[in-house]
């Protein structure tokens, strides 16, 4: 191999490296959440305690994410 391979191969190994760094990050970023319509009427305890719970997850894992991003 010459050195203009070699420059080449490094150039397309690091352009590689970066789209790959982007598209993890992306994948990161994207979160969803299942959502219903109907809830029995007796289940609505459990649901409070529920939504309470993924309130906090979701602050701490936004103090979390904001950390680690610094």
């Amino acid at each position: 191999m010459c050195i203009d391979e070699l420059i080449e191969s490094v150039q397309t190994f690091k352009i590689n490296l970066d789209e790959s760094r982007k598209n993890k990050i992306k994948e990161e970023k994207s979160l969803a959440l299942q959502v219903t319509e109907a809830v029995p009427a007796d289940h609505n305890i459990v649901i409070e305690v529920l939504q309470e719970q993924i309130t906090l997850l979701t602050q701490n894992f936004n103090k979390a994410f904001k950390y680690k991003s610094k």
